[in-house]
């Protein structure tokens, strides 16, 4: 995931599940409300890795 309030290039931060498990939950302190986060979810295979998924969102979010 990574922060994509700031105007700088992001750093990655990654966690590994197992290929069988359908969810997960992503907790860090880093997360503050009112942020807006980008998510990547990519698959890994002996070719690589592959982008699945990308989702934006929020932990919370903060009225306008």
């Amino acid at each position: 995931w990574c922060n994509s309030s700031r105007s700088e290039p992001c750093l990655l931060d990654w966690r590994k599940v197992l290929s069988n498990s359908t969810e997960t939950v992503i907790e860090s302190d880093q997360f503050q409300p009112g942020v807006r986060y980008n998510f990547y979810l990519y698959g890994c295979t002996n070719q690589g890795y592959q982008l699945l998924r990308s989702i934006i969102g929020y932990v919370e979010e903060l009225e306008a």
